[in-house]
């Protein structure tokens, strides 16, 4: 089984220019660095969204994202209800015209969830050609629940930019 760093980093490579979307609880600064490293400038148009309940996510894993002229937004409701995503989607690229590869599962932006812990992902890769219904549906769904997060919510989305 490996790692949620060396699937995302597979991803980057093979997404090479392209875009990555990513929905988490938490980042962490060591997380941040392992994930800034497997995408290694693969990816040119990176965002996304974190969550900052219960303290799982520090400054200065927000401030690295920032450096790294990536879009931002932090989410927050209230302290009774956690953003808890781990959602990491790469779209298109250089190498391919339409492909979208996404890793859906346990991992937050940690050194915990990308490396040491014992984490569990699923990844779906959806390649250019005649999509099928399902294929369809799926990409909808992760547009979709983007979306949701974004715009239905925009009073819980504080978005930073670099």
């Amino acid at each position: 089984m490996e790692s949620a760093y060396e699937e995302i980093k597979a991803a980057a490579i093979r997404h090479q220019g392209g875009k990555a979307r990513i929905a988490v609880a938490w980042a962490k600064d060591d997380g941040v660095n392992w994930l800034l490293d497997a995408i290694n400038g693969h990816i040119t148009d990176l965002n996304f969204v974190i969550g900052i309940n219960e303290r799982g996510t520090t400054v200065e894993a927000l401030l690295r994202i920032l450096q790294h002229n990536a879009s931002l937004r932090i989410f927050y409701k209230h302290p009774y209800q956690t953003f808890h995503p781990k959602i990491y989607c790469f779209e298109s690229g250089s190498g391919v015209s339409y492909s979208t590869t996404v890793i859906i599962g346990s991992s937050n932006v940690t050194i915990g969830g990308l490396i040491t812990n014992y984490e569990s992902s699923i990844v779906l890769q959806i390649d250019q050609g005649p999509l099928s219904q399902d294929d369809n549906n799926f990409i909808a769904s992760v547009n979709i629940s983007w979306s949701i997060r974004l715009q239905l919510f925009p009073s819980v989305a504080l978005t930073l930019c670099p």
